[in-house]
């Protein structure tokens, strides 16, 4: 085998050559297994950043965000006993002006009494305005309260977060007597989104029964939207769109 420093010199012993070997061979050694390992590196971190990239694709979409087509294109909600209680006839002889309380975050009205967001009304809200999931959903009002003045002062009173009032993070309103049929066919014909694009959260039965009819998904909350409720209202969305688009 031909070493790789070449044949012994006449000007130095066999155990300076040996010496000179080994270290060169040594050094050769090093070298190889300095490229081996920074091939290897490189190869786990371009792996894993392709990884990366592709797991969020399939996570988010092509378009790099989450896949709308299994959320709805408007949430709607009513008012009293839905999103707030007490509900606005309950004040007549206190009412105006309201007041938002520094300390709760909840409206006061003039008698002193104190209208409260139900279950998780506040936190469901801002998430509809703030969270991009949420980016494509509009957010719409179907009230029959007896006091539509009241109502829109309670709104532009109650903080959803980050200094968000109600009234901020609504896209649409129909607040005002009458079959709550007409109500959704004025947010869809404001909106341009479809019946069964939509979802509709009351309190009351006889208001879903007949919104229903018109193919909206409708759900009941006797205690407000709690997050149990909303949770659920989403998953039957996205399963029964998964199911149509079979």
């Amino acid at each position: 085998q031909i070493s790789a420093v070449g044949p012994v010199t006449d000007d130095e012993c066999w155990c300076c050559h040996r010496m000179k070997t080994s270290l060169t061979k040594f050094a050769l050694v090093m070298t190889t297994t300095l490229a081996f390992t920074n091939s290897v590196l490189c190869h786990r971190s371009t792996s894993k950043v392709s990884f990366s990239r592709e797991a969020a694709t399939c996570r988010m979409g092509e378009n790099g965000r989450s896949d709308a087509r299994s959320l709805p294109k408007m949430v709607v909600f009513d008012l009293d006993g839905t999103l707030w209680y007490p509900e606005m006839y309950m004040l007549w002889g206190s009412g105006p002006p309201f007041r938002r309380d520094a300390k709760t975050g909840n409206v006061r009205a003039a008698g002193g009494e104190m209208v409260k967001l139900l279950g998780s009304s506040r936190s469901v809200l801002y998430a509809l305005k703030t969270n991009e999931k949420f980016e494509d959903t509009l957010v719409g009002i179907a009230s029959r309260t007896d006091e539509p003045e009241w109502a829109q002062e309670c709104m532009k009173q109650f903080d959803v977060g980050d200094g968000i009032s109600m009234k901020e993070a609504v896209d649409f309103e129909a607040i005002y007597k009458g079959d709550k049929t007409n109500h959704f066919r004025e947010l869809s014909k404001r909106s341009k989104i479809a019946f069964e694009d939509m979802i509709f959260f009351d309190n009351e039965r006889g208001n879903l029964h007949s919104v229903q009819r018109l193919g909206v998904q409708c759900v009941y909350t006797p205690d407000g939207v709690t997050s149990k409720i909303w949770d659920k209202a989403l998953a039957d969305f996205e399963r029964i769109k998964a199911s149509v688009a079979k």
